[in-house]
């Protein structure tokens, strides 16, 4: 019986606050045309990456968490649809954020899924806040002059289509 409650208590947790491939209402620190304030976070392999540093490039922000089936979809998406074949145009830059995760789970997960572009560490979850929401993954597409181009909530089987299309890919 108490497996049964744990189970149902578990279930209700996941959907209401779980990670899933169809996106839900989501409450938003920002809207289409805001600046994504400047952040400055230390990177898996240990180098200080800021939003600031980017201007100039069309950037996807992704939120993540090791745990979530359609946050390592995304992430495998962006690397090889958008990260493997931008990386040296100097146009586009793609950063996910993990907030509050063990460093070597990240790593360790990175390296299982062949993941090569700058993963930034949010141990506060400051970046996370000042996006907003509780839904993974969500994503920022940012323009060059820091301007949210885009907000994305969840991963499903439009979503690659659609930020290509915010990045201007297609």
């Amino acid at each position: 019986m108490m497996k049964l409650i744990f189970f149902i208590c578990c279930a209700l947790l996941i959907a209401l606050f779980g990670c899933d491939s169809k996106p839900i209402s989501d409450q938003w620190q920002l809207k289409k045309g805001d600046h994504l304030p400047d952040f400055s976070l230390k990177s898996t392999d240990g180098k200080i990456v800021t939003l600031d540093s980017l201007k100039g490039k069309r950037v996807i922000v992704s939120l993540f968490a090791t745990w979530c089936d359609p946050c390592r979809q995304e992430l495998q998406s962006l690397q090889t649809d958008i990260w493997e074949p931008n990386q040296n145009s100097g146009k586009i830059a793609v950063i996910a954020v993990n907030a509050a995760e063990d460093p070597d789970v990240v790593k360790k997960f990175l390296s299982h899924h062949n993941v090569t572009f700058p993963v930034l560490l949010d141990p506060e979850q400051s970046v996370s806040r000042s996006i907003g929401g509780n839904f993974l993954p969500r994503s920022v597409v940012i323009d060059g002059k820091g301007r949210v181009v885009a907000l994305n909530a969840g991963f499903g089987n439009d979503s690659l289509k659609e930020i290509k299309q915010q990045l201007r890919l297609d």
